[in-house]
């Protein structure tokens, strides 16, 4: 999808999903632990590309397109330029890389006050830390050999020899 219209539509998405966790707040709404789970989900996968983005834009990239990840990992990501990548310093480059990951680890335990205030059952408060804590753990047996971290320690290697 184009990058204007594919960026509106994640925004959107993400307004969603933060609507869900406030539609949580809400007291005797049915299944509100449900509204709140199913919005830090939303939240959680769409605010990763967006990180990238703006952090990409930030640095001096431009960006193509989003695309859906593959069918192994179904997430929208967003496509960088690569001519627009390479004018970048490698330093700057590992941050717009590092971006993403970083997003996915702090929105989990961003929401933890949200889920206390909004007066969740305790066994949402232990999963979404355990959601937490299961997202770092992968990042490190992950994302560090074929992901984000991998291509952050690439760009940060060529800056150092560079």
């Amino acid at each position: 999808m184009p990058i204007v219209p594919g960026t509106i539509l994640n925004l959107l998405v993400t307004g969603g999903g933060l609507g869900l966790i406030a539609w949580s707040y809400a007291d005797g709404a049915p299944l509100r632990w449900l509204w709140f789970l199913l919005g830090l989900g939303i939240v959680w996968v769409t605010t990763h590309g967006l990180a990238h983005l703006v952090v990409g834009r930030i640095q001096g990239m431009r960006f193509t397109h989003w695309f859906i990840g593959e069918i192994t990992l179904p997430q929208p990501g967003v496509k960088v330029d690569y001519a627009t990548y390479l004018t970048v310093p490698a330093h700057r480059r590992a941050w717009m890389h590092a971006s993403g990951a970083i997003m996915s680890k702090v929105v989990p335990f961003a929401l933890i006050p949200a889920a206390l205030a909004s007066k969740q059952p305790t066994w949402v408060i232990w999963a979404v830390t355990a959601f937490g804590v299961i997202s770092v753990v992968t990042d490190i047996a992950w994302s560090t050999k074929v992901s984000d971290w991998k291509k952050y320690r690439r760009e940060m290697d060529l800056a150092s020899d560079g």
